[in-house]
C-alpha cells in the first residue's frame, strides 16, 4: 500500500499450487508468482485461463525437493537450516538405514509389514518413523529438472518468465546452462525447433540424472534417484577460469586438476572452441605439466586472444600424451 509502484513477485517458497490461490495472492496486488515445481502443464494451464492478469515464472531447471514446495523441515530438523531462508542443507539426499520397531536391521529390502523407523547413518541410535509403500518411502533422493525440450509447451500454457535453480552452484554450472536455455530461448522466439544437441551440451554439467518430474505426467520411480546422492559423471569437468592473457597464452585460476595433453574446450559468450593442452607455465616462466585445483594460477597456451572471465572445461577421458620438456607443477 505504501509503495504500489513496486511491483511483487511471490516466491515459490509460498507453494502456490491452484488457481484460488493464484486469485487470493492477485487479488492482494501481487504481480507475478512462481509456481511450485508439482504442477503439471495442465494445471498451469488453468491457472493463466482463470487469472489471465497473473504473471506465471516456473522452474525449468536444477534441483528438486522431495517435499511440497515450501513445506519441508527435514534440514531445520537435522542442523536447524531453514529451506525457506535458502540455506538447505539437501537432508533427503543423505544415506538413510531402514529399521524395523523392534530394532532389527534389514539386510535387504523386503515389502514392509508393521511399523518401520529410519537413522541417518550419521545419528546413531535417532530412530524415526516412517510409513513406506510399494514403491518404497518418500524421504528419498528425486533427479534434477531439466525441462528445456518443454518450453514450448510451458510457454503455451502461459508462462513467461523460465527459472533456473543456481543456488550453490558453480560459475561454470551456472555458465553452461543459462547458455544453453538462452539458446533454446531464442530458437522458440524466432520460430525454429528445438535442438537436441543442447541436451548434450548439459550433459556437461554435475548431474543426478534428468525428469521431466511433475510437467507432462505424475510422479513415477523415473523421477527418483535410488541408488546414490551423488552427481553422476559428466562428460566434461570444469577446469578453471581465464583471469588474465597475453600474446598466445591465457593465464588460468585452477578449479581442478589440468596436466599437459589434457583436452579441453575453451568456453566465452563470443563462442567455444575444443583444444589441447600443450604447454603451461607458472608464473615464474618455469615450464609445468601439471596443475592443482586450489593452487592458484597457471598459463596455458593459447594459439587465438583469450578473453576475461572465459572457462576452461576440461574433456573427461580424453587425453593425448605429450612430450614436454621441464618438471611436474
Amino acid at each position: 500500500k505504501e509503495f504500489p509502484e513496486i511491483p511483487v513477485h511471490l516466491s515459490v517458497q509460498s507453494n502456490t499450487m491452484n488457481w484460488p490461490t493464484a486469485e487470493f495472492w492477485y487479488n492482494l496486488g501481487v504481480k507475478r508468482i512462481i509456481l511450485s515445481r508439482e504442477l503439471a502443464l495442465e494445471e498451469i494451464l488453468e491457472i493463466h485461463h482463470r487469472v489471465p492478469g497473473m504473471e506465471l515464472e516456473a522452474f525449468v531447471h536444477g534441483a528438486i525437493c522431495i517435499a511440497y514446495s515450501g513445506r519441508c523441515l527435514l534440514s531445520n530438523y537435522f542442523n536447524h537450516r531453514d529451506a525457506n531462508q535458502g540455506t538447505c542443507t539437501n537432508s533427503c539426499r543423505w544415506e538413510f538405514n531402514v529399521h524395523e520397531e523392534e530394532g532389527k536391521d534389514s539386510e535387504q529390502y523386503k515389502p514392509l509389514k508393521g511399523q518401520y523407523a529410519i537413522e541417518e547413518t550419521q545419528r546413531d541410535g535417532e530412530m524415526m518413523p516412517i510409513e513406506e509403500d510399494e514403491h518404497g518411502t518418500y524421504i528419498m533422493n528425486s533427479k534434477d529438472l531439466r525441462a528445456v525440450e518443454y518450453l514450448k509447451p510451458l510457454q503455451d500454457a502461459g508462462v513467461i518468465s523460465f527459472k533456473i535453480e543456481g543456488r550453490s552452484k558453480s560459475i561454470y554450472y551456472l555458465s553452461l546452462i543459462t547458455r544453453v536455455y538462452r539458446k533454446a530461448i531464442t530458437d522458440l522466439t524466432e520460430g525454429r525447433s528445438f535442438d537436441p544437441d543442447l541436451l548434450g551440451e548439459i550433459d556437461k554439467t554435475a548431474n543426478r540424472g534428468f525428469t521431466s518430474a511433475f510437467l507432462i505426467s505424475a510422479s513415477n520411480r523415473e523421477t527418483e534417484r535410488f541408488d546414490s546422492p551423488q552427481e553422476e559423471n559428466q562428460d566434461q569437468v570444469y577446469g578453471g577460469q581465464v583471469v588474465n592473457e597475453r600474446p598466445g597464452w591465457m593465464e588460468v585460476e585452477v578449479k581442478n586438476r589440468i596436466e599437459l595433453g589434457d583436452e579441453a574446450e575453451y568456453i566465452s559468450p563470443s563462442g567455444q572452441f575444443k583444444f589441447t593442452i600443450d604447454a603451461m607455465e607458472k608464473n615464474t616462466g618455469e615450464k609445468a605439466t601439471v596443475a592443482h585445483g586450489g593452487n592458484g594460477t597457471i598459463w596455458i597456451k593459447l594459439d587465438r586472444q583469450a578473453e576475461p572471465f572465459a572457462l576452461l572445461s576440461l574433456l573427461q577421458n580424453a587425453k593425448t600424451t605429450p612430450t614436454p620438456s621441464g618438471h611436474e607443477g
